[in-house]
């Protein structure tokens, strides 16, 4: 054994001795010496006894005694004489050489672990074992400081390696920032500069405006006869066979098949009153030779002023429809020449027997037709401009042509025999009239869509949707290309940096496992992107090769020709490929329309890696399960105010008749847009009831609780950032601040740190310093290497802290290791507090009941139990051994609950989630520790006492 009561160099330092009992003494003593009397809490004054007998003891003056002189000296010191086996278990716990000596450092501490020392000061020990604990975890926590253990302990390899990658992830993302949002820009000027919507927005707006406004029919006049001078009905009020081909013949006809100038309203009427009644009936389709007996005109043709060679009606603006006397150009509202005329074509089915012949027949006698396609409510647009080419062109339904140039009286001609011969009829389903023109000034050609559902219940619904199409995309400028070139470049370096990504993990892990480390949602969003964007390129392709085509077809044509060709087959082709392109353009801008989302994912992804950006995206996330279950109470709650709505207004209301559109309404209902007089004119009582049920529960209570649920977890996630979380400028300062000093050669890149050490053979957990990483890694400053292994060090931490409450979450940055250990020693010191407290009260009542019985001679005390009777005294000895037999038990089970804690932290750092039973547990056969806080309730157990039988 070492000399451990005096200094090595025989110089005894001076310390103070901290006692709660005794008070300050002023000692000269060993450092190890001061310590033990500290830890264990031994006074002053039994310091001093202890090392009086033991100089006494040590004859020869070397600071060593043998063991049968420490057994007198404890025999000396203490009151009860220790018993051979108390003694041997202190000797083997003590004499950790075997060399059968002690000095006097280790003296003392067995000392203080003999019986009746500790029977007598076993609360002034424990509570100086709990301060000594306390300040060593203190200690341990100062000597764990980031600075000392980077340099002198180091930060665990794969620590490293996993900052580096999520640094490196970080760096990416944030460098994707304003990429993303040169995507986002490059898109939207290209889109706006191909598409210029205010400009295809007034085309189609006239040309809607006119059809609506003015194609009237039910003249105030009688039409042919006279002129029309208010027109009391528009294409809203054709509701019936008769009106629509009133429509067509009196409204429409004349709008797109203009015979010259139009002229004010008495003008127009004198000419009407110099036109003869067989001309005008001629006029609408009437043949010559039943038109030969009518009378002549109100005003003689040769004198009527309108009419006359000098003053007749103006033929329009000079040149504008024609230059130098070429025929007169067929043009719509000025501007708008017009290709190929119109075809009018419908869905037709056919009619077939009414089931259910039998108990209908008293009541109907006729045929049935079936009930799809139903066109039962208003369709959409996108509906509406589709046709089911199964129905098309059936017998009695087959497509017509309407040829630009001709007359008025040759259209009239032709819908007076599609009239004649029932071209539409009760099998009519829709009709689709499909009108192009082409603006020369702008270079567009539109398709005007008229389009007429007849539903079975016999409404007709009736939409106009004209479709304007750029047939110069590029407009002749060069921006449209910039553009295209930068937002394709900037697709393009998205492919490559995900190539290379995929090539980096591929080469780093191998093929398995390097694309099993690259499959992730941001990499995902990433290839959406990518695959939304070639979406993009190829429709976009085949637009720009369908305008070709049209601009084929238009070179082809003439407006000398009738129809626009001279074959028509071209002008079917022509038509069927206008028809294509605008259902190709209907698809392209619903995908147009939706990358934007995809770009916003993207975005996301970016803005995610600054944590200040990432309060939405973070918010959401942390309260995702939270809002998908109130999401499923919402929609079930919703749900059935939808079902309410539709089955108590579908059959009053539009907008009610199906569940969609319930629930359409609903959501409308839930904003504050809906009609309280359309919804009252039901019932009022009904709608009433409806109404404030659906606004207190949904809107009032339901949207309440989710913003209470997205706001409470957002505050928890601002919290959750800090004060000193970095900012956006911060973070870009940083990434600059790299490229400038690796520009500069005064650092290298992190991917060099991270293949330096990746390609090293430290083993995974093995610790890394400065110097080793310097090591390994060359070229590295010692100021990176610094950094790295201190953003290293803090994101393990970051990653090993504890929440310790659900709304209050503290980040500890600590080491994990340290982290264990003061929840470790925190267990430990409670179980101390409650020890001391147990085996205090404990042993006050043994020894009182002990000072009562046993110090009696066995003659008096079998004369007291006689006394007392046989039954009585056998009682109380059974009660005694009952309870000396409880408090050893105790004592065991903390003996073994300590030792269990304590070999914990020594095995390293591991989570301490230790309960605190009603006793102290554990089995007499665990390994002991050889500290001595893991063996102080061995020796302080209340030794086994023999009690005499009790005579009858």
């Amino acid at each position: 054994m070492s000399h451990g009561g005096y200094p090595a160099n025989g110089v005894k330092l001076k310390e103070t001795v901290d006692n709660t009992d005794s008070g300050l003494h002023a000692l000269e003593f060993s450092e190890g010496v001061q310590k033990a009397a500290q830890k264990y809490g031994i006074s002053a004054d039994d310091i001093r006894m202890c090392h009086q007998a033991f100089e006494a003891a040590d004859k020869d003056c070397s600071g060593l005694i043998s063991m049968p002189e420490l057994r007198l000296l404890l025999n000396r010191l203490n009151p009860q004489h220790l018993t051979d086996q108390e003694f041997q278990d202190i000797a083997l716990q003590f004499d950790s050489n075997g060399d059968a000596t002690l000095n006097f450092e280790e003296f003392l501490i067995a000392f203080s672990q003999s019986p009746d020392y500790k029977a007598k000061h076993l609360e002034i020990m424990l509570k100086a074992m709990t301060r000594d604990s306390s300040n060593a975890v203190g200690a341990s926590v100062h000597d764990n400081e980031p600075v000392k253990k980077v340099e002198n302990i180091g930060v665990p390899k794969r620590a490293i390696l996993e900052w580096i990658d999520a640094e490196q992830e970080l760096m990416s993302s944030c460098k994707q920032l304003p990429w993303t949002i040169l995507i986002v820009f490059f898109f939207w000027a290209s889109v706006s500069g191909h598409e210029q919507a205010w400009i295809l927005n007034a085309v189609d707006g006239a040309i809607s405006w006119d059809i609506e406004q003015n194609a009237n029919f039910a003249f105030s006049g009688i039409a042919p006869f006279e002129n029309g001078r208010m027109g009391h009905k528009s294409i809203g009020d054709v509701n019936t066979v008769a009106d629509f081909y009133s429509w067509f013949s009196l409204g429409l006809v004349p709008l797109f098949w203009s015979s010259g100038w139009d002229v004010s309203e008495a003008r127009a009427n004198t000419i009407a009153k110099c036109t003869s009644a067989a001309d005008a009936l001629k006029g609408f389709g009437f043949e010559p030779a039943v038109l030969q007996n009518l009378p002549k005109a109100e005003f003689d043709t040769a004198v009527c002023p309108e009419l006359s060679a000098t003053g007749g009606a103006p033929q329009g603006p000079k040149d504008w429809f024609g230059q130098g006397g070429k025929k007169r150009t067929p043009t719509y509202l000025s501007y708008n020449p017009v290709v190929g005329g119109m075809r009018i074509r419908q869905e037709r089915t056919a009619s077939i027997a009414c089931k259910h012949m039998d108990s209908v027949s008293r009541v109907y006698s006729g045929l049935c037709v079936p009930n799809e396609p139903g066109h039962w409510l208003y369709p959409d647009s996108f509906t509406a401009l589709h046709m089911d080419t199964r129905l098309v062109n059936q017998p009695g339904g087959e497509t017509k042509y309407l040829l630009s140039g001709s007359s008025q009286e040759e259209i009239r001609t032709q819908l007076k025999a599609m009239e004649d011969l029932i071209w539409f009829g009760p099998e009519t389903a829709k009709i689709e009239m499909l009108f192009t023109t082409y603006n020369p000034h702008i270079k567009v050609l539109t398709a005007t869509f008229i389009l007429l559902h007849q539903n079975r219940a016999g409404h007709i619904h009736k939409r106009v949707e004209p479709a304007s199409i750029w047939l110069d995309p590029y407009h002749g400028t060069w921006t449209c290309y910039f553009f295209d070139t930068v937002w394709c470049v900037l697709i393009l370096k998205i492919v490559y940096e995900e190539s290379m990504d995929i090539r980096r993990n591929v080469k780093q892990c191998g093929i398995v496992k390097g694309l099993i480390k690259y499959l992730a949602l941001s990499n995902a969003v990433d290839w959406m992107n990518v695959l939304c964007s070639l979406g993009i390129i190829t429709i976009w392709i085949t637009h720009l090769n369908n305008v070709s085509k049209l601009r084929g077809y238009l070179d082809k044509a003439s407006y000398e020709r009738t129809g626009s060709w001279s074959d028509p087959a071209d002008a079917e082709q022509f038509f069927e490929h206008v028809y294509q392109t605008v259902m190709l353009s209907v698809w392209r801008s619903c995908l147009l329309a939706s990358y934007p989302f995809i770009v916003v994912i993207r975005l996301f992804k970016s803005l995610s890696a600054q944590p200040r950006l990432a309060l939405v995206t973070r918010t959401i996330a942390k309260a995702g399960i939270d809002l998908i279950h109130f999401l499923l109470v919402f929609a079930c709650v919703f749900a059935l105010f939808a079902i309410s709505a539709e089955i108590f207004y579908g059959q009053e209301l539009e907008e009610f008749a199906t569940f969609g559109r319930a629930c359409d309404s609903c959501f409308h209902l839930l904003i504050g847009d809906f009609d309280w007089g359309e919804l009252r004119d039901v019932s009022r009582e009904a709608t009433t009831i409806f109404i404030w049920s659906f606004i207190w529960m949904v809107q009032v209570v339901m949207l309440n609780m989710l913003l209470a649920i997205i706001m409470d977890v957002y505050t928890e996630v601002r919290a959750g950032i800090g004060r000193d979380a970095p900012t956006l400028w911060n973070q870009a300062y940083d990434i600059m601040r790299r490229w400038w000093e690796l520009q500069r050669g005064r650092r290298v890149s992190l991917q060099h740190v991270y293949s330096s050490l990746l390609s090293c053979n430290l083993p995974a957990d093995s610790p890394v310093t400065i110097k080793m990483l310097q090591a390994h890694c060359p070229g590295i400053h010692t100021q990176q290497a610094l950094r790295v292994l201190l953003n290293s060090l803090k994101a393990l931490e970051d990653k090993t802290a504890v929440d310790d409450d659900e709304t209050h979450r503290t980040l500890m940055h600590v080491n994990e290791g340290v982290r264990h250990l003061k929840e470790s020693a925190k267990d430990v010191l409670k179980l101390h507090e409650l020890g001391t407290d147990l085996l205090k009260q404990e042993i006050r009542t043994m020894n009182s009941r002990l000072d009562k019985l046993m110090l009696a001679t066995p003659g008096a005390f079998s004369d007291e139990f006689a006394g007392s009777g046989s039954h009585g005294g056998q009682a109380s000895l059974e009660a005694l051994r009952h309870d000396s037999d409880m408090v050893n038990r105790r004592c065991d089970r903390l003996e073994g609950m300590l030792t269990e804690i304590l070999q914990q932290m020594r095995q390293g750092p591991r989570p301490a989630q230790t309960s605190l039973p009603e006793g102290c547990g554990a089995s007499s056969q665990a390994p002991q520790a050889p500290d001595s806080l893991g063996s102080f309730c061995s020796v302080s157990r209340a030794p086994p006492r023999s009690y005499p039988q009790a005579h009858s």
